[in-house]
C-alpha cells in the first residue's frame, strides 16, 4: 500500500469497521528531499487514509500522532504542565530544521481539519519514542536511536526531546481509544519528556556494559539554553481514565511511572 496512492488505500480500508493510521516516515539523519521523504507521505498520506475511511463508512479512525506535535513549543508557559492543548511551534521547527516535528504537526492538524469538515469520528494517540520488541527484521527509527547509543554514538542532538514509552502501552492506547466511544480528541501516551542527553544518561545507567557516552559528554551536549526544559512533565490523565494500567505519579516537576506487570523489559542487543 502506498500512502500517496489513494486507490491502494481505499482497497485496504474498504469493508473495515475501523482504521488505525500509524504510518508516517521517520528519518534519522539529514533529509535529502523534504517534500517527497517527509511532508507528502505524512500530510497527504494522512488525508488519503481519512478520505478512504470516510467513503468506506468506518466506525472510527485512530490516528497515531507524536509527541513531536507537542514539543518544542517555545511559547508554552515554562511553569505549566504540557497537555493535549499544547502544539509544537512549527515556525521554530522550520527555522531549526526539525522537519519530523513539522511533518507530524502539520499532518495532525490536517487530520483534525478533515475530520471536522467531513464529520469523521476520529481520535488521536500521541506517543513518545516507542521502545520495546519490534516485528520487522530491521530497526525502526525509535529503536535505532537506542542502538546507536549502545554502539557508542557521540552525535549531539541539542534540540531533541524524548519521552520513551513501551510499544505495548502504545498498542493498548490505540485499542482503548477505538473501543471507548467516550474518548474524544487528543490523548498523550508517554510518561514525561526529557532532553536527549537525559535519555543517553539513563541508557548508560541501565546498560553500563555498553559504550555509552560518558556523563561528562552527556552534560556537555546539553546546550545551556535548554537546561530549564530538561524535565518537561506532561499529563496523560485522559488515558488513565480509560484504563488503570496507565499509572503515573507526578512529583516536583519530575515523574515516575509504575510499569504494568505485563510489559516486557527493554531488550538488550
Amino acid at each position: 500500500m502506498d500512502l500517496l496512492d489513494y486507490g491502494s488505500i481505499f482497497a485496504a480500508v474498504s469493508g473495515a469497521a475501523g482504521v488505525f493510521h500509524l504510518a508516517s516516515p521517520v528519518i534519522v539523519g539529514p533529509v535529502q528531499d523534504l517534500e517527497r521523504e517527509l511532508l507528502a507521505p505524512a500530510i497527504e498520506g494522512t488525508k488519503n487514509v481519512l478520505r478512504a475511511a470516510k467513503e468506506s463508512e468506518v466506525r472510527r479512525v485512530v490516528v497515531t500522532s507524536s509527541v513531536s506535535a507537542i514539543t518544542p513549543s517555545r511559547h508554552w508557559p515554562a511553569d505549566k504542565v504540557k497537555d493535549e492543548n499544547c502544539w509544537t511551534d512549527v515556525d521554530y521547527c522550520k527555522q531549526n530544521g526539525l522537519w519530523y516535528s513539522v511533518s507530524k504537526t502539520l499532518a495532525e492538524k490536517a487530520a483534525w481539519e478533515f475530520a471536522k469538515e467531513h464529520g469523521l469520528d476520529m481520535v488521536v494517540v500521541i506517543p513518545g519514542t516507542v521502545m520495546g520488541p519490534i516485528l520487522p527484521p530491521t530497526f525502526n527509527a525509535s529503536m535505532l536511536m537506542l542502538l546507536l547509543l549502545l554502539q557508542g554514538c557521540t552525535e549531539s542532538y541539542e534540540d531533541v526531546f524524548m519521552g520513551s514509552v513501551h510499544v505495548k502501552d502504545v498498542a493498548l492506547a490505540h485499542i482503548l481509544l477505538y473501543e471507548n466511544t467516550s474518548a474524544t480528541g487528543r490523548h498523550l501516551c508517554v510518561e514525561a519528556i526529557s532532553h536527549y542527553g537525559d535519555f543517553a544518561a539513563k541508557v548508560a545507567e541501565l546498560y553500563p556494559e555498553y559504550k555509552i557516552p560518558s556523563p561528562f559528554f552527556v552534560e556537555k551536549i546539553i546546550d545551556s539554553k535548554h537546561k530549564r526544559n530538561l524535565r518537561l512533565v506532561i499529563n496523560i490523565l485522559s488515558l488513565k481514565k480509560l484504563n488503570k494500567s496507565f499509572r503515573v505519579k507526578f512529583e516536583d516537576n519530575s515523574s515516575t511511572a509504575q510499569v504494568p506487570s505485563h510489559l516486557e523489559a527493554l531488550p538488550k542487543f
